[in-house]
């Protein structure tokens, strides 16, 4: 069974932003975010597009990601470079890690015009 007939069997599975971001933000399980990123990704982006600018690093990091790795970085180019150019890196090694990604995810997809 593929993930749109999943959808279609269960309706309370449905995208609900304000859980996916507790979701996000409360897992130290990179797997379980990853998980949580790869869900985000099948949803149009409109829906989920405004996480880039929220206050969480966690947060913000998954949702470019997902907009790089679907393609729709270049529509969503300016809240993404704000977010990055605007945000530190972290106090951690994973923090670090986890910044460093999604510049050089975003700096491939958008391209360096923009920056």
């Amino acid at each position: 069974m593929g993930l749109p007939n999943f959808f279609a069997m269960y309706p309370e599975f449905r995208f609900r932003p304000a859980e996916w971001q507790d979701f996000l933000r409360d897992r130290d399980d990179r797997f379980l975010r990853t998980a949580a990123r790869l869900v985000m990704q099948r949803i149009e982006p409109k829906k989920w597009a405004d996480l880039v600018g929220d206050p969480s690093d966690r947060i913000a990091h998954e949702a470019i990601i997902a907009l790089c790795k679907i393609g729709k970085a270049n529509d969503y180019a300016d809240p993404i470079i704000e977010r990055l150019h605007d945000n530190t890196p972290g106090e951690t090694a994973e923090q670090l890690l986890d910044w460093a990604r999604t510049v050089q995810l975003a700096l491939v997809q958008i391209g360096r015009a923009h920056f």
